[in-house]
């Protein structure tokens, strides 16, 4: 995965839309904050983590809709902390899934419901239409993370898939083995974590984020996103920071599959405790529209897709206190 991280400058014009804004977010003039995760050995942070996303794909007279709300807890123990870098043990602890998959869903269609807190539901995590969703539940992977929080490495998660997926039909098999790769994986712990610059910033400044990821016989997804700290934010008794992100999404080469990406863009908001360095949540919202060129036959495929993450039991700026600290959905990873 190439990342690339830079900061640039903004203009000094300000608008009376930006005005407002500003005085809605406790901007003062001058005002700087030290945007850096602060890791510290033996913490240890939950988090309630979600994606929901709905799909829809047409072509002459094919038609089909799936829905993915997916929910869980994870688990964070820093482990090890070295000149601001964390080694970092997730572990899933909770994951509820509410999904229909349409009438050709590429897990085999139709719903799927699955809440591990739900004494009614034991032993559906083997189902292999469930298992697709709920495979992290109870598993633990590593990841290290800088004080900017990008991802410098990833371990245990592919061997994680691989159990999983030996469980599970041929066919299934070959349609999930890219969905759930390392790097795509990899790719939205990136987009989650890695959303401050890693030191001081002033209020109106901004950076930069690039992610390309490999797809198999695809090409290069590329995710650029640009964030901007606003301002101030009071919220459970901290002053928290207020970061907006806004980016697009496009595609580097297709494999020779004709696959054009015709709208790909990214809207969020994140919440960050700069004087305990946690971040508090985090909500991203992601639109995409393609269109392949499968055997002559012209398809597009709309996917509207939120990630969303929030801090839990107060473990910094009082996330539980507010409805904004997260989405309305919960979520993330």
């Amino acid at each position: 995965m190439d990342r690339h991280t830079n900061r640039i400058g903004v203009a000094a014009m300000v608008l009376v839309g930006g005005l407002a804004h500003g005085l809605a977010c406790g901007v003062a003039a001058g005002q700087s904050a030290d945007l850096r995760y602060r890791w510290e050995a033996g913490q240890t942070l939950r988090y309630e983590a979600g994606q929901q996303t709905s799909q829809e794909m047409k072509g002459g007279m094919f038609d089909s809709n799936s829905e993915i709300d997916n929910v869980s807890v994870s688990e964070m123990n820093v482990v090890g902390v070295s000149d601001g870098v964390a080694e970092i043990e997730v572990t899933t602890r909770s994951i509820r899934v509410d999904a229909d998959m349409g009438p050709v869903g590429g897990m085999g269609g139709g719903p799927v419901r699955y809440d591990s807190e739900n004494p009614d539901h034991e032993g559906r995590e083997s189902d292999p239409l469930i298992m697709p969703f709920v495979f992290l539940l109870g598993k633990t992977y590593t990841m290290t993370l800088d004080e900017a929080g990008e991802l410098r490495n990833l371990d245990g998660y592919a061997e994680i898939v691989d159990a999983m997926l030996e469980k599970v039909s041929p066919q299934m098999r070959m349609g999930m083995g890219a969905a759930l790769a390392d790097e795509v994986f990899a790719a939205g712990l990136e987009q989650m974590w890695h959303v401050v610059p890693g030191g001081e910033t002033e209020v109106g400044e901004s950076w930069e984020s690039h992610i390309t990821q490999a797809i198999p016989m695809l090409g290069n997804l590329i995710i650029d996103v640009t964030y901007t700290f606003e301002g101030m934010r009071e919220q459970g008794g901290a002053d928290l920071v207020v970061i907006s992100s806004v980016g697009t999404v496009s595609i580097d080469g297709a494999g020779g599959m004709g696959l054009r990406i015709t709208e790909g863009s990214i809207d969020g908001e994140i919440l960050f405790d700069a004087e305990r360095g946690v971040l508090v949540s985090f909500v991203q919202d992601q639109t995409m529209v393609m269109s392949v060129n499968a055997g002559g036959m012209e398809m597009e495929q709309r996917s509207e897709t939120r990630m969303s993450s929030r801090l839990l039991e107060g473990d910094g700026g009082g996330a539980e206190d507010s409805d904004e600290a997260g989405g309305d959905e919960g979520g993330g990873r």
